[in-house]
């Protein structure tokens, strides 16, 4: 596409849902989320930047949110799931220290 908008074409014959592509840190590859009804499933695709066919197609489902590594040889996901916090709980006896008189 051109600055203007025009002579737009299309990359890839997958559907892109509306969440924001993601292109890779080297500018080569574009990694978006498409829907497969065959799977029931949400699907990440990968491709060139050029368009062309997807060099990789992973089942994502119920993910929240997807970037790629920065080293730009992955594709990460978030899961939906409840977060969970681990801490210790410590106790102890209080002392008090006064200065002397």
């Amino acid at each position: 596409m051109e600055t203007d908008g025009n002579h737009q074409i299309n990359l890839s014959d997958k559907p892109m849902l509306p969440e924001a592509p993601a292109i890779s840190p080297d500018g080569q590859r574009i990694a978006f989320l498409t829907h497969d009804p065959a799977k029931y499933s949400d699907q990440i695709v990968v491709i060139p930047s050029g368009g062309g066919v997807p060099v990789k197609i992973a089942n994502a489902p119920g993910f929240c949110a997807f970037q790629w590594t920065p080293a730009g040889d992955a594709v990460a996901y978030v899961r939906r799931k409840q977060l969970a916090i681990v801490r210790r709980n410590s106790t102890g006896d209080a002392v008090l220290i006064r200065p002397a008189r």
